[in-house]
């Protein structure tokens, strides 16, 4: 037998340690799933993170010491010019580490314009000496939001992949037909949008059917398809009534609610609903690629299925940082009323500390970000690992937020001592990521949710096959968005043994905001098709689905013991990566 080490699971947890917990039994749907994967309703979760799990992040040597060229902390002064052509020089040298001794780095200290570091070269890390507030800080003294168009994806204090993609809009494979709604919510902070996108390359088309757990596609041409290469793989609605969006979300979405207009446009407008970032292994011939990874579900002719160049930065990342900034907490979500619609962007979009975008294999590990309203964005990125963090300072927007083909990213070891109107929230064709390990501080009386705000773009589709385990703190899945994005998410969405803790009285496991403001009481899982719940519990009043905790299963829902407790495995991410790593 040979044997992988598995490096993920070796991880020292410094940040947070979760209850101690033991398995009362096998949950059956993981007892299915070993029995016929392919057959399973449960996804393969082992992907997720740097190097699918196969290769430690790795402590690369130090390149340069920031001190040493004339970036010296503690002095008030901007460092923003300096730092970021420093970054540029190791960059365009092949990359190493930028080390960053102690002391506070100021940024972006001009209120009068935007700054902010841009690290747009393999191989490139930021590496300080300790995330404490004593140690290596990087202090943010004015707000980053763009007030024009899509505010939601404002500049980060640093960002990833900014020559790639910038960040005014949002990037995909374009619809079929031309846009035909101006999409504007009643947010304060929404300008609206028409729908307009950055265009992602097409290089070929798919040329015969593959299915669930295959890893080979035959497509037209590989001539510009090479080995270890991120591909965007779509496929579009080709009927008028949204023959793909219906596979994707398990039912016709004119037979729940007239309200889910972009659902209702997919087939219309010819929007690739499925579009997902995935990585080749081979090339082994002129019309075959291999994937590293088996399909999630089936690739079919009948929706015209496409691949896109997704080009990217690898073996980037930030370690051993703190983010401090100058926000003074002015928070009410979306502003509104008394507030100005300019101040109702920054408080929601305007202080944000880092955002991994159009990364593969890249990562973030012990990190502190105190005081900002985003701390995390992860947008079209894959295999990324973000863990040993904590979050601190004013309460703000979302915690860690996912957008558009962030996939198989692995965030772990997660403390929110803040908290966010969406904590962990998801949107757009964020698939197969993985929350382990996440515990959140009650605070201030305010609950910890889930949160999912569907298509975010309507030429996308919901999140689907993402992981939530080993979570503490949190209460309900209560998803945001605007109503035209519903719903909250597609298929496969996993909560496997979660702690819920401010439940004081009987309460609705999912909900969606909307009805709720209708006084609709029952069907909000409806919102979440296909979600899969295992192990969720609370600490006092029990959850309900619907008014009853009862096992089920179908299209839209599978329930195993809820309000029961832990099931076996505890980590079902750290199961199936040892089990994958283990090979006859």
């Amino acid at each position: 037998m040979r044997k992988y080490t598995i490096y993920l699971l070796s991880v020292v947890f410094t940040v947070c340690v979760l209850p101690k917990v033991s398995a009362q039994k096998s949950a059956r749907i993981y007892t299915d799933y070993q029995k016929n994967p392919v057959k399973s309703i449960l996804t393969d979760f082992s992907y997720a993170g740097y190097h699918y799990g196969e290769k430690a992040i790795p402590n690369l040597p130090l390149k340069v010491n920031v001190t040493q060229r004339g970036i010296i902390p503690n002095t008030g002064a901007d460092l923003t010019v300096p730092i970021q052509k420093l970054i540029d020089e190791v960059g365009q040298s092949g990359g190493g580490v930028i080390f960053f001794p102690k002391g506070k780095y100021c940024v972006n200290m001009d209120t009068t314009r935007v700054q902010f570091l841009k690290i747009d070269y393999d191989n490139v890390v930021l590496r300080g000496e300790s995330d404490a507030p004593n140690g290596s800080v990087i202090f943010n003294g004015s707000n980053l939001i763009q007030e024009k168009i899509n505010p939601w994806i404002s500049p980060s204090v640093i960002r990833f992949g900014y020559i790639i993609q910038p960040t005014e809009l949002f990037w995909g494979i374009s619809p079929l037909s031309p846009i035909i709604r101006f999409d504007k919510s009643g947010s304060a902070a929404d300008p609206g949008s028409d729908g307009t996108i950055l265009k992602a390359n097409l290089l070929t088309s798919v040329i015969k059917d593959s299915h669930k757990g295959d890893t080979k596609l035959m497509v037209a041409s590989t001539k510009s398809i090479k080995a270890s290469d991120v591909i965007l793989l779509g496929m579009y609605n080709t009927s008028t009534d949204g023959n793909l969006i219906q596979d994707v979300l398990s039912y016709k979405p004119q037979d729940i609610t007239p309200d889910l207009t972009v659902a209702h446009d997919a087939g219309v407008e010819g929007v690739a609903s499925f579009q997902y970032l995935v990585e080749v292994k081979s090339v082994p011939a002129s019309n075959i690629i291999v994937l590293k990874q088996p399909l999630r579900r089936d690739i079919l002719l009948k929706y015209k299925p496409v691949i896109a160049a997704a080009p990217m930065i690898r073996e980037v990342g930030i370690e051993n940082m703190r983010f401090e900034s100058a926000w003074d907490g002015t928070y009410l979500h979306h502003g509104g009323g008394k507030y100005s619609p300019r101040l109702s962007m920054i408080m929601d979009y305007g202080w944000d500390a880092v955002n991994f975008c159009r990364v593969a294999h890249g990562w973030m590990r012990n990190v502190s970000i105190d005081n900002y309203t985003n701390p995390v964005y992860m947008q079209d990125c894959r295999n990324v690992t973000i863990e040993n963090i904590k979050t601190s300072g004013h309460n703000g927007h979302c915690g860690v937020k996912l957008y558009a083909h962030a996939s198989d990213n692995l965030i772990r070891n997660v403390r929110f001592e803040s908290n966010y109107t969406h904590i962990l929230s998801g949107e757009g064709n964020v698939y197969g990521n993985v929350f382990s390990q996440i515990d959140y501080n009650f605070r201030d009386s305010l609950a910890g949710n889930f949160d999912f705000h569907g298509f975010a773009h309507r030429t996308y589709s919901p999140p689907a096959w993402n992981l939530f385990e080993q979570i503490t703190g949190f209460d309900r899945i209560n998803g945001g968005g605007a109503g035209f994005n519903m719903p909250h998410t597609a298929k496969y969405n996993v909560w496997w043994n979660v702690l819920a803790k401010g439940i004081n009285r009987p309460t609705e496991l999912f909900n969606h905001g909307i009805w709720s403001g209708k006084g609709i009481k029952t069907g909000h899982y409806k919102m979440y098709p296909g979600s899969i719940i295992v192990g969720y519990r609370s600490d006092n009043k029990p959850l309900l689905i619907d008014g009853t905790d009862n096992d089920r299963s179908d299209s839209l829902l599978y329930v195993e013991d809820l309000n029961k407790g832990p099931v076996y495995p505890i980590s079902l991410y750290e199961a199936q990566l040892k089990k994958r790593l283990v090979i006859k």
